[in-house]
């Protein structure tokens, strides 16, 4: 509790005793009066109790004066003691501050110095790697090419060797292949021939004229005629 908050306490708490003791002291009285006898007023003075009464309400009232003042001035000094620490607090805050600022902005700066530099060696590291990966390159595709058009012209000799390989063993096997076609014909003409020959008997009149008339013979006559005049055109033969 703040000192204005217990003065306000006390002084709820004093005024609760004495009007509690005004009440006691009112009753009294009251019953006193209500029963006025000789013997009463003269055992009490009623202008003395008055007296007394008013007197303990001065002493009273005085003593919660005086206290009143004493916590006034207690609560003056302490708002004075507590705006001149928040005025002590304010003034170390904001130089803390000011300092903490230009303490930050000056690390932010360095920072970004820093960072600029470290970006400039890292643009310049990367343009040389650059360079020397586009070197690297064009010596690879310089040594591919030549090797290329090497292993092209060693492809195209023995293409060229095989080639003329193949024509020459080409034109033998078609020499070879054509002789023995030839005599594969004249031995199958041969053959067939003699199939004829043994085969006309085996011909009908048709067949016989057809035979005949390809070997420009006369095609009249009977079946036997036919057959005979190609026999003899074999046996001539």
């Amino acid at each position: 509790m703040s000192i204005t908050e217990q003065y306000l306490e006390a002084t709820r708490k004093m005024q609760e005793n004495w009007f509690s003791a005004v009440d006691a002291m009112t009753s009294q009285f009251s019953k006193q009066f209500d029963r006025p006898s000789t013997a009463q007023f003269g055992a009490v003075d009623p202008r003395k109790a008055v007296d007394e009464m008013f007197d303990f309400y001065g002493r009273a009232l005085a003593v919660q004066r005086e206290t009143a003042h004493k916590l006034l001035d207690a609560n003056q000094q302490l708002t004075e003691q507590w705006n001149s620490q928040a005025e002590q607090f304010y003034t170390a805050w904001r130089d803390q501050a000011k300092t903490m600022t230009e303490t930050a902005r000056h690390q932010m700066e360095t920072f970004a110095e820093s960072a600029r530099e470290q970006a400039a060696q890292f643009g310049q590291v990367v343009e040389a790697k650059v360079a020397e990966a586009q070197a690297a390159t064009r010596e690879q595709a310089e040594r591919i090419t030549t090797a290329t058009a090497e292993q092209t012209q060693r492809l195209a000799s023995a293409a060229a060797e095989q080639t003329a390989r193949m024509t020459g063993a080409a034109a033998e096997n078609t020499a070879a292949m054509t002789n023995a076609a030839a005599e594969n014909t004249e031995r199958a003409t041969e053959a067939a021939s003699a199939q004829v020959k043994r085969n006309f008997n085996l011909m009908n009149t048709a067949q016989l004229k057809s035979e005949l008339s390809s070997r420009g013979l006369d095609t009249t006559g009977s079946l036997d005629e036919l057959r005979a005049r190609l026999r003899e055109a074999d046996a001539k033969a």
